[in-house]
């Protein structure tokens, strides 16, 4: 049994592989009206109060026109509550944005989110399953300026394949987006592919890497953005130990 596991884990972590790369052949043969290589990186904090709470802080910075100019800048608080230790979790941020618009100027927006996060380990197959409520919206505008609260939901499915003796171990996850926003209905406005690994730092932190094809679902203006990120966190541990 544990055999036959191993063996369906590793087909299945190839056929995950094959879609990403299947995806963005397709998605980069598309005829698109947007196509753009970015870069994001990030530092970030985290730290355990006890066994069922967590928080963490992090700083963000994205180029955009082949990571070449300013696309955004951003502040993130979040918290995590472990309602069955290591297994299901409820989780909240906020997110504070300097963002550039076309004509590159600063636009000031902010950001909040609920998760509810469902993770499952079976030998060195990693599961996690994420649905995320977010409300995005511009700081300093009004109701009577045009400007109205952006309401997403958002699926995220993501695997994780232990490899004995290996310290980048593979991560894949797809993630779908379905936009609200007044006066339109909603639609699902994008779909997310990411691969990536980490490398642990030992006590002096992790660091990740990762590519990922953002494709857009309208069928009006679709934009296709390929990204290659980095970031770095250090987790402090239990605060209360």
């Amino acid at each position: 049994m544990s055999l036959l596991f191993k063996k369906n884990s590793r087909r299945f972590t190839i056929f995950m592989v094959f879609v990403f790369v299947y995806f963005g052949f397709c998605f980069g043969q598309s005829s698109v009206v947007v196509r753009d290589f970015q870069t994001w990186s990030s530092v970030g904090l985290d730290a355990k109060l006890g066994e069922r709470f967590s928080f963490g802080i992090e700083e963000q910075l994205r180029l955009k026109k082949n990571s070449s100019v300013l696309d955004s800048y951003f502040s993130e608080a979040s918290l995590k509550f472990a309602i069955i230790p290591k297994q299901l979790f409820l989780g909240a941020g906020y997110r504070y944005i300097d963002d550039r618009n076309k004509e590159l100027l600063s636009d000031k927006e902010h950001r909040y989110n609920f998760d509810l996060i469902y993770k499952q380990s079976l030998e060195s197959f990693r599961l996690t399953a994420r649905f995320r409520y977010q409300n995005h919206n511009d700081i300093g505008e009004t109701f009577e300026m045009g400007d109205y609260p952006r309401h997403t939901y958002r699926i995220k499915l993501q695997s994780e394949y232990k490899i004995k003796n290996w310290k980048l171990d593979p991560v894949f996850s797809v993630e779908l987006f379905k936009q609200y926003e007044k006066f339109t209905l909603p639609n699902y406005d994008n779909i997310r592919f990411r691969l990536g690994t980490d490398y642990n730092l030992k006590k002096y932190g992790e660091l990740e890497f990762f590519y990922q094809i953002d494709k857009s679902l309208s069928l009006s203006y679709p934009q296709t953005f390929y990204v290659f990120g980095i970031s770095y966190k250090y987790d402090f541990g239990d605060l209360l130990k």
